[in-house]
């Protein structure tokens, strides 16, 4: 007798027995809207973008361009930073390179300076020596200063001219020949 009793259905029979159904149920319509031309799994994502916690899970089309633009738009934004870091280093190579230059300028001027204050001092009389000679001009007689005068330098010449009196000058330039007197009184207004 304990033989001929009838064994419980177990829940993994029943699942079998309903799930089994249910897939083959979902699978042939799923064919059957295929074939209707309804797409289905865009419909599917939709629906299921509906219910939460699925709707983290499962991404649409939409979502999935959005995507692609964040990712596209990230290696953008990183080969511009790229880019801004290399401008960066070359600018860096430039101001180094400005300042090394502006150095240069620096110590050229001053050689150059230096230079222009030699010659100056090579070329030019000094005011001491324009004072002897000054002194010793106004002492003598014009008609013996002038011919010394015009076979001088010409800035020293100047100098000296410009450096006497009125009217010293006067009478030197008036016993010089009057084309140099001319020249000198000429320069002379100029300097002035």
């Amino acid at each position: 007798m304990a033989s001929n009793s009838e064994k419980k259905p177990g829940i993994f029979q029943w699942i079998i027995v309903i799930i089994v159904p249910l897939i083959f149920a979902l699978v042939l319509t799923f064919v059957v809207l295929q074939f209707m031309g309804i797409d289905v799994v865009s419909k599917s994502k939709d629906v299921l973008n509906q219910v939460p916690f699925i709707s983290e899970k499962i991404t649409t089309d939409e979502e999935a361009s959005q995507q692609s633009e964040l990712e596209e738009k990230d290696s953008t934004i990183e080969e511009k930073n790229n880019q801004i870091s290399n401008l960066e280093s070359q600018i860096a190579e430039k101001d180094s390179q400005i300042e090394q230059l502006q150095s240069e300028v620096e110590e050229l001027s001053t050689q150059l300076s230096e230079m222009e204050a030699e010659n100056s001092e090579e070329s030019g009389p000094s005011t001491e020596s324009v004072e002897e000679y000054v002194t010793s001009f106004e002492a003598m007689d014009p008609e013996t200063a002038a011919p010394i005068i015009e076979n001088m330098e010409n800035q020293l010449a100047l100098a000296t001219l410009q450096s006497m009196g009125s009217e010293v000058r006067g009478e030197i330039l008036a016993a010089m020949e009057s084309e140099t007197a001319a020249t000198f009184a000429d320069q002379l207004l100029n300097q002035e």
